[in-house]
């Protein structure tokens, strides 16, 4: 079974639809400043919707030379632009129903039918891996860290912080929850 790319290595190459269909390749998307790249549960998890609010948020403070940012998880296109759109998210979500990607960079999670285990890397152009953590359902490393590794790699281990859901988020994770069901997609 794959392991998750270490710090140094070369991250696996992919092409995923992102939430409009669109296809892109991870090369294509690490070639300007490099990119942080996060792996979540799915639509219905608050601590990951809590996550990923925290790079909205910090992307709208403009900072020059900023990486990309994308999030992958097993969510179809249709439930990712939903989640997209309901949480007016500027950066691209990768969508992975037939787990390919998870599968090839050993972050496929049995439970729920298969969805992602929590992680973020850090990469520069090339595709070279100068940050990772992989993180647990509470614990995860903070969005301003990740991008702070990829601006200025140091080979440092991530510093993690825990990841509390708002009510709002609780709620919204559970009306996708009712909506959509707890498990992956069926692909």
């Amino acid at each position: 079974m794959p392991t998750p790319p270490d710090v140094g290595a070369t991250a696996p190459e992919f092409t995923l639809p992102d939430e409009t269909g669109r296809e892109v390749s991870l090369s294509q998307l690490a070639i300007g400043n490099g990119l942080v790249l996060v792996f979540y549960r799915g639509l219905w998890c608050p601590f990951c919707l809590t996550q990923l609010a925290e790079y909205r948020d910090l992307l709208r403070i403009s900072r020059p030379g900023i990486p990309e940012i994308v999030a992958l998880s097993v969510d179809t296109p249709g439930r990712s632009a939903q989640l997209k759109a309901d949480l007016a998210l500027p950066f691209r979500l990768l969508c992975d129903p037939q787990k390919r990607v998870l599968s090839a960079w050993g972050l496929l999670s049995p439970e729920k039918g298969g969805i992602a285990f929590n992680a973020t890397f850090g990469l520069d152009r090339r595709r070279t891996v100068v940050f990772r953590s992989l993180d647990t359902m509470v614990n995860r490393a903070s969005g301003e860290a990740a991008i702070q590794a990829v601006l200025h790699p140091q080979p440092a281990a991530p510093q993690k912080r825990k990841v509390f859901p708002s009510l709002t988020s609780w709620f919204r994770g559970v009306r996708y929850a009712l909506k959509h069901g707890l498990g992956a997609p069926r692909a």
